[in-house]
Protein backbone atom coordinates (compact mmCIF):
# COMPACT_ATOMS: atom_id res chain seq x y z
CA UNK A 1 0.00 0.00 0.00
CA UNK A 2 2.92 2.43 -0.78
CA UNK A 3 1.85 6.15 -1.09
CA UNK A 4 -1.18 5.62 1.40
CA UNK A 5 -1.52 8.07 4.24
CA UNK A 6 -5.07 7.84 4.64
CA UNK A 7 -6.40 6.35 8.49
CA UNK A 8 -9.50 4.97 6.89
CA UNK A 9 -7.34 1.45 5.47
CA UNK A 10 -8.34 -0.33 8.39
CA UNK A 11 -10.68 -3.00 9.03
CA UNK A 12 -12.21 -1.82 12.19
CA UNK A 13 -15.87 -3.67 12.81
CA UNK A 14 -17.41 -6.52 13.52
CA UNK A 15 -18.03 -7.79 10.30
CA UNK A 16 -15.29 -9.23 8.01
CA UNK A 17 -13.45 -7.79 5.90
CA UNK A 18 -10.15 -6.46 3.79
CA UNK A 19 -8.82 -4.64 1.33
CA UNK A 20 -8.26 -5.54 -2.27
CA UNK A 21 -6.36 -3.66 -4.81
CA UNK A 22 -7.84 -3.86 -8.79
CA UNK A 23 -4.76 -2.01 -10.71
CA UNK A 24 -5.05 1.89 -9.33
CA UNK A 25 -7.71 1.29 -7.45
CA UNK A 26 -8.14 -0.40 -3.23
CA UNK A 27 -11.40 -1.88 -2.85
CA UNK A 28 -13.37 -2.91 0.51
CA UNK A 29 -14.34 -6.31 0.24
CA UNK A 30 -16.79 -7.12 3.34
CA UNK A 31 -19.68 -9.47 4.58
CA UNK A 32 -23.03 -7.28 4.04
CA UNK A 33 -25.85 -8.31 2.11
CA UNK A 34 -27.85 -5.49 3.33
CA UNK A 35 -25.35 -3.05 1.87
CA UNK A 36 -26.78 -3.43 -2.25
CA UNK A 37 -30.58 -2.83 -0.80
CA UNK A 38 -29.62 -0.02 1.18
CA UNK A 39 -27.31 1.45 -1.56
CA UNK A 40 -30.88 1.45 -3.80
CA UNK A 41 -32.79 2.69 -1.51
CA UNK A 42 -30.49 5.13 -0.92
CA UNK A 43 -29.95 6.40 -4.58
CA UNK A 44 -33.97 6.45 -5.00
CA UNK A 45 -34.02 8.83 -2.00
CA UNK A 46 -30.63 10.91 -3.30
CA UNK A 47 -28.76 10.75 -0.42
CA UNK A 48 -25.19 10.77 -0.95
CA UNK A 49 -23.68 7.67 0.01
CA UNK A 50 -21.08 4.84 -0.76
CA UNK A 51 -21.84 2.95 -3.43
CA UNK A 52 -21.86 -1.24 -2.83
CA UNK A 53 -21.82 -4.13 -5.75
CA UNK A 54 -22.03 -7.74 -5.21
CA UNK A 55 -18.32 -9.55 -5.53
CA UNK A 56 -17.74 -11.43 -8.39
CA UNK A 57 -17.46 -15.50 -7.43
CA UNK A 58 -13.65 -15.20 -9.21
CA UNK A 59 -12.29 -12.85 -7.14
CA UNK A 60 -13.85 -14.35 -3.61
CA UNK A 61 -12.03 -17.67 -4.35
CA UNK A 62 -8.73 -15.55 -4.36
CA UNK A 63 -8.74 -14.45 -1.23
CA UNK A 64 -11.26 -17.18 0.54
CA UNK A 65 -11.24 -21.02 1.04
CA UNK A 66 -13.98 -22.81 -0.85
CA UNK A 67 -15.37 -24.08 2.92
CA UNK A 68 -15.69 -20.50 4.22
CA UNK A 69 -17.42 -19.21 0.77
CA UNK A 70 -19.94 -21.95 0.69
CA UNK A 71 -20.53 -21.34 4.72
CA UNK A 72 -21.24 -17.31 3.56
CA UNK A 73 -23.70 -18.44 1.01
CA UNK A 74 -25.13 -21.07 3.24
CA UNK A 75 -25.93 -18.77 6.37
CA UNK A 76 -27.67 -16.17 3.14
CA UNK A 77 -24.76 -13.37 3.59
CA UNK A 78 -22.93 -12.47 0.58
CA UNK A 79 -19.57 -10.78 -0.21
CA UNK A 80 -19.89 -6.90 -1.66
CA UNK A 81 -17.51 -4.39 -1.98
CA UNK A 82 -16.83 -0.48 -2.06
CA UNK A 83 -14.28 1.33 -3.41
CA UNK A 84 -11.78 3.08 -0.79
CA UNK A 85 -13.51 6.85 -0.83
CA UNK A 86 -10.25 8.67 0.51
CA UNK A 87 -7.33 9.82 -0.99
CA UNK A 88 -3.64 11.39 -0.32
CA UNK A 89 -5.71 14.57 -0.67
CA UNK A 90 -8.60 13.64 1.79
CA UNK A 91 -9.30 12.05 4.48
CA UNK A 92 -12.45 10.58 6.69
CA UNK A 93 -12.81 12.25 10.08
CA UNK A 94 -15.33 10.17 11.93
CA UNK A 95 -18.09 11.95 14.37
CA UNK A 96 -16.02 10.44 17.59
CA UNK A 97 -12.73 12.75 16.46
CA UNK A 98 -14.89 15.86 15.50
CA UNK A 99 -16.68 15.27 18.80
CA UNK A 100 -13.33 14.93 20.49
CA UNK A 101 -11.47 18.23 18.90
CA UNK A 102 -14.74 19.90 19.63
CA UNK A 103 -14.65 18.87 23.46
CA UNK A 104 -11.05 21.02 23.42
CA UNK A 105 -12.44 23.86 22.45
CA UNK A 106 -16.16 23.98 24.29
CA UNK A 107 -17.91 23.82 21.12
CA UNK A 108 -20.90 21.79 20.73
CA UNK A 109 -20.10 18.97 18.09
CA UNK A 110 -23.95 18.42 17.38
CA UNK A 111 -24.54 21.90 16.66
CA UNK A 112 -21.06 22.31 14.74
CA UNK A 113 -21.68 19.10 12.80
CA UNK A 114 -25.32 20.78 11.37
CA UNK A 115 -23.60 24.01 10.90
CA UNK A 116 -21.38 22.19 8.38
CA UNK A 117 -24.54 20.82 6.51
CA UNK A 118 -28.02 21.32 7.75
CA UNK A 119 -29.20 19.47 5.17
CA UNK A 120 -26.87 16.69 4.33
CA UNK A 121 -27.64 15.73 8.85
CA UNK A 122 -31.30 15.39 7.68
CA UNK A 123 -30.82 13.42 5.10
CA UNK A 124 -28.60 11.05 7.26
CA UNK A 125 -31.33 10.74 10.03
CA UNK A 126 -34.12 10.05 6.54
CA UNK A 127 -31.46 7.49 6.14
CA UNK A 128 -31.12 6.24 8.91
CA UNK A 129 -35.21 6.02 9.63
CA UNK A 130 -36.20 4.75 5.92
CA UNK A 131 -33.58 1.61 6.46
CA UNK A 132 -34.08 1.29 10.18
CA UNK A 133 -30.33 1.08 10.96
CA UNK A 134 -29.10 0.02 14.10
CA UNK A 135 -25.47 1.12 13.33
CA UNK A 136 -24.87 4.87 12.74
CA UNK A 137 -22.39 4.87 15.82
CA UNK A 138 -19.50 7.31 16.22
CA UNK A 139 -17.01 5.60 13.66
CA UNK A 140 -19.68 5.05 11.03
CA UNK A 141 -20.46 8.68 9.73
CA UNK A 142 -18.43 12.07 9.78
CA UNK A 143 -16.98 14.67 7.85
CA UNK A 144 -14.27 14.52 4.93
CA UNK A 145 -11.11 16.85 5.62
CA UNK A 146 -8.27 18.44 2.88
CA UNK A 147 -5.44 16.97 4.25
CA UNK A 148 -3.38 19.69 3.27
CA UNK A 149 -5.12 22.57 5.06
CA UNK A 150 -6.96 20.34 7.86
CA UNK A 151 -10.29 21.93 6.75
CA UNK A 152 -13.40 20.24 6.73
CA UNK A 153 -14.94 20.47 3.66
CA UNK A 154 -18.54 18.87 4.07
CA UNK A 155 -19.99 15.30 5.50
CA UNK A 156 -18.69 11.75 4.20
CA UNK A 157 -21.16 10.33 1.86
CA UNK A 158 -22.97 7.46 4.37
CA UNK A 159 -21.24 3.80 4.51
CA UNK A 160 -22.00 0.65 5.72
CA UNK A 161 -25.21 -0.90 6.20
CA UNK A 162 -24.82 -3.95 6.49
CA UNK A 163 -26.83 -3.72 9.86
CA UNK A 164 -29.70 -2.43 8.13
CA UNK A 165 -33.09 -3.55 8.30
CA UNK A 166 -33.49 -4.64 11.71
CA UNK A 167 -36.46 -6.02 12.90
CA UNK A 168 -36.69 -3.72 16.13
CA UNK A 169 -39.37 -1.10 17.10
CA UNK A 170 -38.28 2.41 17.69
CA UNK A 171 -34.85 2.32 16.86
CA UNK A 172 -32.87 4.51 19.12
CA UNK A 173 -31.07 7.40 17.12
CA UNK A 174 -27.23 7.46 17.15
CA UNK A 175 -26.74 10.59 15.74
CA UNK A 176 -28.39 12.56 18.14
CA UNK A 177 -27.52 14.79 20.79
CA UNK A 178 -30.39 13.85 23.17
CA UNK A 179 -32.19 9.98 23.10
CA UNK A 180 -34.60 9.98 20.49
CA UNK A 181 -35.60 7.42 18.26
CA UNK A 182 -34.80 7.41 14.24
CA UNK A 183 -38.36 8.77 13.65
CA UNK A 184 -38.79 11.06 16.30
CA UNK A 185 -35.12 12.39 14.89
CA UNK A 186 -36.29 12.90 11.58
CA UNK A 187 -39.19 14.89 12.77
CA UNK A 188 -37.51 17.27 14.67
CA UNK A 189 -34.68 17.85 12.12
CA UNK A 190 -37.37 18.45 9.56
CA UNK A 191 -38.58 20.94 12.36
CA UNK A 192 -35.47 22.79 12.45
CA UNK A 193 -34.95 23.37 9.07
CA UNK A 194 -38.92 24.87 9.05
CA UNK A 195 -37.38 27.42 11.60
Amino acid sequence: MRNIHTPELTTLGASAKGWIRRGDRIYLHKIGKYEIPADQILTLFDIPHIHYSVSEKEEIESYLTPERYQWIEGVGEAVVHSELFTSEETSLVTFEEFQIFCSYYGMNPYEEARAIDHTFYLKMQIADYLLNNTDRHEQNWGFLMENSTGKIIGFCPLFDHDHAFSSYDNVMSQTTETEMTLRDAVIERQRQLLL
